[in-house]
């Protein structure tokens, strides 16, 4: 027969191994649709789904966010391979711990709106690593947002100078 000890340690030896199962299987985050699973090359499909979620958080709109997140995949697939374990590591900590381990929920499974929410206290944060967190999606999805000509009409902006002809001049 087993003691009272005997079932408390297995108790919480069990408790230990589903929570472990929740957070790794059972709340994975959702697919995102990457235009016919075209475009994502340096990240893995969790890791571009929270991308894009951060994007569209602070650009305030999916298509846009997605978009921003293919840009930024595109990066790490080429000219910064050397970033693209970093930021792989850092889109996995914002997945698993939005809340910190005393809320543990997915980012990708929040309302856009606490998605928001999380990223805005990130920004705010007193440990240094969520605030670079936070500031690094926020640039690289504003930057790669309003790189594109598609988006320079409503900043007022003409596109770059350089290989233009000066206005009233033709050849």
């Amino acid at each position: 027969m087993r003691s009272r000890r005997d079932f408390l340690k297995f108790g919480a030896a069990f408790s230990a191994v589903a929570v472990v199962g929740w957070q790794v299987w059972g709340r994975r985050p959702r697919a995102v649709d990457v235009e016919g699973g075209v475009g994502r090359r340096a990240l893995t499909a969790p890791q571009f789904a929270t991308l894009a979620a951060a994007c569209a958080a602070f650009l305030e709109d999916p298509a846009a966010g997605r978009a921003a997140a293919l840009g930024i995949d595109g990066y790490l697939a080429d000219a910064g391979r050397d970033q693209a374990p970093d930021m792989a590591l850092a889109l996995t900590v914002l997945e698993m711990l939005p809340g910190g381990p005393a809320r543990p929920t997915r980012f990708s499974r929040l309302a856009p709106d606490a998605q928001f929410a999380v990223l805005r206290s990130w920004e705010r944060s007193g440990w240094v690593v969520r605030r670079q967190i936070a500031a690094a999606l926020r640039k690289g999805a504003r930057f790669t947002h309003f790189c594109r000509p598609d988006t320079w009409d409503a900043m007022g902006y003409e596109g770059p100078w350089v290989g233009r002809e000066p206005a009233g001049t033709s050849p």
